[in-house]
């Protein structure tokens, strides 16, 4: 489910799981050194842009917490979640995106 969420298209976990599988994973090790080390919630209150911090209702790849978090920390942001969508958001609900999206300027 922290992928796609529930009702993923069996060919979308087909070309994901190509890719996973085809992908250098010992090259991955610094960037995700530098994520595990790294913080900038203390600069969350910089940004000045209209802000909307976007998530899958089922993702569980990136934990609530810091979505949630996000969108508490960064002023005048809203966080929204997508029902039924896991992480890879872009595949799962491009529509609702845009929307999203569209609405910050609305």
């Amino acid at each position: 489910a922290s992928i796609y969420g529930p009702g993923a298209p069996p060919v979308a976990c087909e070309v994901f799981l190509e890719e996973f599988l085809d992908q250098d994973h010992q090259a991955l090790v610094p960037l995700l050194q530098r994520l595990a080390t790294t913080s900038f919630y203390d600069r969350l209150g910089e940004i000045d842009v209209p802000t909307v911090v976007v998530c899958g209702e089922e993702d569980d790849t990136t934990p609530r917490w810091h979505s949630e978090r996000m969108g508490s920390d960064i002023p005048n942001a809203r966080n929204v979640w997508v029902p039924d969508a896991g992480h890879m958001l872009n595949w799962q609900a491009p529509d609702e995106l845009v929307k999203i999206v569209s609405d910050l300027h609305a």
